[in-house]
């Protein structure tokens, strides 16, 4: 059985351009295993679905790093609503519930 895709919360530390943020977001989604990647421009925090038999986190925060980003990363539940936003943290707008 295929693992299901988790969802990665990468606050990117280095990086605050609006240029620089949407050309990283469409790299961030052709790496392989990730299935969508959008950041956050206000915040400069990538949301990232992912196949976690293909890449992981860790895996991801070292790609950023290596192009020159300070990052933090950590797994959040699949959300139903859009990425950050408030209602995000509810249990009736998670996708885990």
């Amino acid at each position: 059985m295929k693992p299901a895709p988790k969802v990665a919360e990468i606050a990117l530390r280095t990086c605050f351009d609006g240029t620089e943020l949407a050309s990283l977001e469409r790299w961030l989604d052709d790496r392989p295993g990730v299935h969508t990647a959008s950041i956050d421009r206000t915040k400069s925090i990538a949301h990232i679905t992912y196949d976690p038999a293909l890449t992981s986190l860790g895996h991801l925060c070292s790609l950023l790093n290596r192009r020159g980003y300070t990052c933090d990363g950590t797994d959040q539940a699949g959300s139903l609503s859009q990425p950050g936003h408030p209602a995000a943290a509810t249990a009736d707008q998670t996708a885990a519930s």
